[in-house]
């Protein structure tokens, strides 16, 4: 190295080079596409009700804030387990979200009162877990809060989003813009 200038091709390829050489690569210089940050939170707490109106589970807030305005968030819910108490049931679910300290709305794409999920309860389908994702831009380094709500077709029983001790995993990672 008569520069100060070391290539790849100058490094040996079982060269073993320490962490502490290699430094820590700034947010600003890492490419599109890069997960700069991770949140989470495992939940096992019994979730029913027999309500027929959208109903809010702030116990299974996710909260993430961006470090930059032109991230991405990714929104990923697994586990749980959706089941029914009595009788054949239907159960909905919706994902809400609160960006910056708004008020909460519905994160489906086509708004309104869409449901992310709409399943039946009933015969073999009892006990079953969730799988859903959802990519915000929401253009804000303030807070943005996942909520999820669940309620029942028509209030003739019970329904489950989540039944301890199954877990209920939601995870938010904030991707590079």
């Amino acid at each position: 190295v008569t520069d100060g200038t070391l290539t790849n091709t100058q490094i040996n390829a079982s060269a073993a080079i320490a962490a502490s050489k290699l430094g820590t690569m700034a947010t600003a210089n890492m490419p599109a596409g890069s997960v700069i940050q991770t949140v989470s939170v495992n939940i096992t707490s019994d979730a029913y009700t027999s309500a027929t109106s959208a109903t809010a589970l702030s116990a299974f807030d996710l909260t993430i804030t961006p470090s930059a305005a032109s991230s991405k968030i990714l929104y990923n819910v697994t586990g749980g387990h959706q089941s029914y108490a009595s009788a054949s049931e239907h159960l909905k679910i919706w994902f809400y979200t609160s960006i910056n300290g708004g008020s909460f709305s519905n994160a489906n794409p086509a708004g309104g009162a869409s449901t992310w999920q709409y399943s039946h309860m009933g015969g073999d389908a009892w006990g079953h877990p969730m799988a859903h994702s959802i990519l915000l831009s929401p253009n804000t380094t303030g807070a943005v809060i996942f909520r999820p709500y669940y309620s029942t077709h028509d209030g003739s029983g019970n329904v489950f989003f989540s039944s301890n001790p199954n877990v209920w995993t939601a995870t938010a990672l904030e991707i590079k813009g």
